[in-house]
């Protein structure tokens, strides 16, 4: 199980405002389990904080909680299946108002492998609800993959 924390004090001098300290626990914490040998069920979260000022919204010092889980199964030799599902919460605190982001994902898919190519469909929902509504959007993706290889590396000729 991989474990990560670090307890930290940060202290932001800035010139246009009041400092501010404060205690911050960073962690990352995830699992894996194994069902059957056709199957794994996974599980990880983790917490922090960030700066962004590069891009176009500059949304400076924020705070985020995020966690993950997936399945994966083997259906057969060649077909495989997966169903993923994220939640994040992003909290910034240097915008005029102070700005909350809710992001929740949820993706499946299959794939098909065979000796010389591989096929991949899925289908991925995005949602995003802010405290500001016009930051609020809903994304639905269905992508189609093609990847084609060769049975024998290829030899380049010099």
């Amino acid at each position: 199980v991989p474990i990560s924390l670090n307890l930290s004090y940060f202290v932001r001098d800035r010139a246009k405002s009041d400092p501010e300290a404060a205690l911050s626990l960073n962690g990352d914490i995830g699992k894996t389990w194994r069902f059957s040998r056709y199957g794994t069920l996974s599980f990880s979260t983790s917490s922090g904080y960030d700066e962004d000022y590069v891009g176009a919204e500059q949304m400076g010092f924020g705070i985020y909680y995020d966690a993950e889980a997936g399945a994966n199964y083997q259906f057969s030799k060649n077909l495989s299946g997966f169903l993923n599902g994220a939640y994040e919460r992003n909290k910034y605190v240097d915008t005029d108002t102070t700005r909350n982001d809710e992001t929740r994902t949820l993706s499946t898919g299959l794939t098909l492998r065979q000796k010389w190519f591989t096929v991949v469909f899925s289908y991925s929902w995005r949602t995003l609800d802010s405290t500001l509504s016009e930051n609020d959007y809903e994304e639905n993706r269905f992508t189609w993959r093609v990847m084609l290889s060769p049975m024998r590396p290829m030899k380049l000729a010099q």
